[in-house]
């Protein structure tokens, strides 16, 4: 498909590959298209398990593709030396489903995976390259348009395209393909990995589509004595000839592999031996070997004390027998989750809310599309829907079924009315939603019973919270307990199975460890603390039916960045056993009353930067950086670059796109960072997520590295414009805004009310951050002097989200609004005057924006988010 050469970007200052059509070919039309679709669909993809595509371009009548530039070796390179380990083989094949499943949402299919399109960096990071004959498949909701990619194929209808060795029955017969025409694909590559064969041998491209269609690969453990039980069944799911029993779904062989390498690498799993089969003449009689009792009871009776021991041997080998039949017909404990299945339940990207009903047989989702968001009901079986809310400029946080399965409850904020929650009913079969209760800060939880619901509610201008109870039909009942302190990354609540106590996951339940529950007794109101996390801190929790363990998202690491993943923790041990594990962010578990199923929301988010001049942001234009990876807090260095911590690492990145790496976390990942003069203030985290989280100090170019500031969970760093102290938030400390010497030192209480977002004025005297007054909840900005710790108010526009920064003269603020989903940059003078919009994206939100130093630019951070609903089965046995 081309000829690739390494180049160097000279603009941008990297290495790049830069991919030609072959001399041949450069006239073949066919051949061009093909170039020009792979460009199109590996541009249209953000993972990375796919091959970056920078830019096609034109030279002297040349096409060429600017690709990433790949150090190590293709995979069919590595396989020339025979079978792979299991691991490596476990590896590839997770990382290589997971890209898969990033492509097939897009609606796009490789229909090419083979070894040869599989590239292994040295870093150990699996790429699919050559999208050259990748088909969008028509339907799915997607940026990439249908012209873009051409539905139609480039060859003549039933033609079968892709590599031979490794296509599937379908693709072979020039069928109409799906995404399970990769996984078939995939299936091929892993078994030969495991073996060192084809499964599909020939010599002949007749014989290979003969043993496609028609014959069954050899059993990869007659080749590989080593091929675990479990693997040798994957490989057969993936190399069904029948499409509807073969993998539907990438998630689903991603699952099943992760699994299994978890089970590999605790050594739950042992390998598969072949014994030796002797094969005999049919003239002659079989030589019988005899067993191990056998041989010892035959040389027993040779010795001459051997009558009087036969006996006891021969009841020692009756025992042991029986003991191995009570061991056989034993079950073992059951392990909720240990082995499950995986399906998607929607494919649309815009599923950003999900429940499942008690009975296991409903989903009830939230659709975001178009800015606004609509609740239907969809029956898992038959796939069908139906809408229960119509679409609203509104934000759903909370969704659950009664435990009779009548109604929805669903808390929500309304873009009109957006500081304050209201929960509501509506009946499941449609109807008008009915409000019940005001100001609820949390998604609700039914009592056992279902006759009573319990939430939080906060008080607005305090860092306390309220427990209440209330009847189904929102009729207060009592509260629990009352202006009490929470430390929490995630407000929401569980009843247990026993209905005596209500636990909340928080961060920092005793005063030397961070993480893990908070338990509330229903009748007293006492707190006790249980299942510390040591650091790991538990979102969404749901109890299991039996009390057996709390099903939880959890922050781990993947791919050098923090991900949401599930898990289940068991509260007697506090131990934590993962169920996912992989580079998709999870939330919100909700599990069937029989606790065998449960729906979660997988989530993938693409970030992109732009810069433009201060005085107008709607100039603004891309920066081109190597990731698309998450960006949390990052900042502007004195002399006009950005500082971003991504993937791992941080680097320093001028306005052209060029970028020097200064830090690369081997034990701790980098994850916010802060400009103080001639250093840089990293937030480090632990790769096992465990705290403590601190801040460390080092010079601009990655040297001299010291720890700053040593408490258990310190975040959202920011220096003072003139470089001598760094601000920051005490999460173990009721989130303090408090302030170190960047020299180190004792940290100072600069504001005592919790915060989540603040800035610092350019003059460095004041604190900006903005409060929910609770009496009216209307929206204020606060101004704490940093001097005198006095405080002061003012007016904001009351559309303002949360974020607020002052504009580099001191007398105005800019603050993010949004509108049917969209955001968009707003700006206000300090007294509530002269407000005017600044930007007009007609999609996506704003993750974070901020001045450079000299108030010359402004950067601003764009989040595009894809989610869609996941259904998760037990099968443990």
């Amino acid at each position: 498909m081309g000829v690739v050469y390494e180049a160097e970007d000279t603009k941008l200052a990297r290495r790049v590959a830069l991919k030609f059509l072959p001399e041949e070919k450069l006239q073949d039309a066919e051949s061009h298209q093909r170039f020009l679709r792979e460009a199109r669909a590996a541009s249209a993809l953000n993972h990375p398990g796919i091959c970056t595509i920078y830019a096609i371009e034109e030279h002297d009548g040349k096409t060429f593709l600017a690709l990433e530039l790949l150090e190590g070796a293709a995979l069919d390179q590595i396989i020339r030396t025979g079978s792979q380990p299991l691991n490596r083989t476990l590896e590839l094949g997770i990382q290589v489903a997971d890209a898969l499943d990033a492509a097939h949402k897009k609606g796009i299919v490789h229909r090419d995976i083979k070894p040869a399109n599989i590239f292994l960096t040295d870093r150990g990071q699996t790429k699919i390259l050559d999208f050259g004959l990748a088909k969008l498949v028509p339907g799915h909701d997607n940026e990439t348009t249908t012209q873009d990619l051409e539905v139609t194929h480039l060859t003549s209808p039933g033609l079968a395209v892709g590599t031979i060795a490794y296509m599937s029955p379908e693709q072979a017969r020039g069928e109409e393909l799906d995404a399970r025409t990769d996984l078939f694909s995939l299936g091929a590559v892993l078994y030969q990995m495991i073996t060192g064969k084809h499964p599909f041998p020939g010599t002949a491209s007749a014989v290979v589509f003969e043993n496609i269609l028609r014959n069954t690969p050899v059993a990869p453990v007659t080749l590989n004595p080593e091929v675990p039980t479990e693997f040798e069944r994957i490989l057969n799911k993936a190399l069904e000839k029948d499409r509807d029993c073969r993998y539907q779904f990438a998630t689903e062989l991603r699952a099943d592999l992760k699994r299994l390498q978890r089970e590999v690498d605790s050594g739950k799993v042992a390998t598969t031996s072949v014994p030796a089969v002797t094969v005999s003449s049919p003239s002659e009689s079989p030589v019988r070997t005899p067993g191990s009792g056998s041989v010892i009871i035959q040389a027993a009776k040779k010795n001459k004390i051997g009558a009087g021991i036969t006996g006891f041997i021969s009841l020692v080998i009756l025992l042991a027998a029986g003991f191995g039949v009570y061991k056989l017909v034993q079950k073992p404990p059951h392990v909720p989750f240990e082995h499950f299945t995986v399906e998607n339940l929607s494919n649309n990207g815009h599923t950003a809310l999900a429940a499942i009903s008690p009975d296991g047989q409903y989903l009830a989702q939230v659709l975001d599309e178009n800015g606004l968001q609509s609740l239907q009901l969809r029956h898992i079986q038959t796939g069908s829907n139906t809408q229960i809310v119509a679409p609203a400029a509104t934000r759903y946080f909370g969704l659950r079924f009664s435990p009779d399965a009548s109604y929805l409850y669903f808390v929500r904020r309304d873009e009109e009315e957006h500081t304050i929650s209201i929960l509501y009913q509506a009946p499941v079969l449609g109807g008008t939603p009915r409000a019940l209760i005001r100001d609820v800060d949390s998604p609700i939880t039914f009592s056992p019973d279902g006759q009573e619901l319990a939430y939080l509610r906060q008080d607005h201008d305090s860092p306390t919270f309220d427990l209440l109870i209330a009847k189904t039909d929102g009729t207060p009942v009592r509260a629990v307990f009352k202006e009490q302190p929470l430390a929490s990354d995630s407000y929401t609540i569980a009843w247990s199975p026993d209905g005596k106590s209500i636990s909340i996951p928080v961060v920092q339940p005793t005063k030397d460890d961070i993480g893990g529950f908070i338990s509330v007794d229903v009748a007293t109101g006492v707190r006790t603390n249980f299942a510390n996390a040591r650091g790991t801190v538990y979102y969404d929790p749901v109890w299991l039916p039996d009390r057996s363990g709390i099903l939880v998202t959890s922050k781990q690491a993947s791919a050098g960045h923090l991900q949401l993943q599930l898990g289940i923790v068991t509260p007697q041990q506090g131990t934590y056993r993962p169920i996912t594990a992989d580079t998709n962010t999870y939330i919100r578990p909700s599990l069937a009353a029989n606790g065998k199923s449960f729906a979660a929301t997988q989530v993938q988010s693409r970030f992109d930067f732009s810069v433009a001049p201060a005085n107008s942001p709607e100039d603004a234009r891309p920066l081109a950086l190597s990731s698309k990876q998450a960006v949390w807090r990052w900042d502007w260095t004195q002399d006009g670059k950005l500082i971003l911590p991504q993937g791992g690492e941080v680097g320093i990145v001028d306005l052209s796109g060029a970028e020097n790496r200064i830090f690369s976390g081997v034990k701790e990942i980098p994850d916010q960072t802060a400009s103080c003069g001639k250093y840089v203030i990293v937030r480090l985290i632990g790769h096992d997520g465990k705290a403590p989280t601190n801040l460390w100090r080092m010079d601009v170019g990655g040297g001299n590295q010291i720890q700053l500031t040593n408490g258990l969970s310190e975040a959202d760093p920011r220096c003072s414009p003139d470089g001598k102290f760094v601000y920051f938030v005490d999460r173990a400390d009721g989130n303090q805004v408090k302030r170190i010497s960047v020299d180190g030192g004792t940290p100072e209480v600069m504001l005592k009310k919790g915060v989540g977002i603040y800035d610092i004025s350019p003059d460095g005297k004041y604190l900006l951050t903005t409060e929910v007054r609770e009496f009216d909840h209307k929206l204020m900005l606060r101004e704490d002097s940093t001097e005198t710790k006095t405080t002061q108010y003012r007016d904001v526009d009351q559309r303002a989200q949360e974020t607020s920064r002052y504009m580099p003269d001191g007398k105005s603020v800019t603050y993010i609004v949004r509108e049917k989903g969209v955001d968009n940059l707003w700006m206000q003078q300090l007294d509530g005057t002269g407000r005017k919009q600044l930007t007009h994206y007609k999609s996506d939100r704003i993750g974070a924006f901020a001045y450079s130093r000299d108030g010359a630019n402004i950067a601003i951070e764009r989040v595009h988010t894809e989610s869609d609903a996941i259904l998760f089965r037990d099968a443990t046995q």
